[in-house]
């Protein structure tokens, strides 16, 4: 028998394209869905507690982000995007950067304040402060 190894090379890089594929997507589901779960979880805490903190509010939304990663998503690609990897939440938390001072800065951006330690809070309002400020250089001028 004949090996063809063409057709071999072929086969494994569809492979490594459809693994490729599916991480990708299932990452950029998960980024979507954990801020939409961030929003609807501080909505939902606020209601009950109007001295929410951050610090508070990530230790309560973490169990159930959690939860929602080993239900949806599998594995997603390495940082360099070469290859995939298991969805560990460690890793996972670290590659979408998930942290309270992301929380916060991402809250603050959507219309909520929340309080903070002071100095997560002097960094959420430098973000946020950046964010917000007006931006200049090509492309930022429309002509009238």
């Amino acid at each position: 028998m004949q090996i063809n190894f063409q057709l071999l090379y072929v086969l494994s890089l569809l492979v490594w394209l459809c693994l490729f594929v599916t991480g990708k997507l299932q990452y950029d589901r998960l980024r979507k869905r954990t801020m939409e779960l961030a929003v609807e979880k501080a909505e939902a805490l606020l209601r009950t507690d109007r001295n929410l903190t951050v610090e508070r509010c990530y230790e309560l939304l973490l169990p159930e982000w959690e939860e929602m990663l080993k239900r949806t998503t599998w594995f997603v690609p390495h940082k360099m995007e070469l290859w995939p990897v298991p969805a560990r939440p460690e890793y996972v938390r670290k590659r979408l950067n998930l942290s309270p001072f992301w929380l916060g800065a991402y809250l603050r951006l959507h219309g909520f304040s929340l309080p903070a330690e002071s100095d997560l809070q002097a960094e959420i309002d430098q973000v946020v402060a950046r964010a917000s400020a007006p931006r200049s250089g090509p492309g930022s001028v429309r002509k009238p």
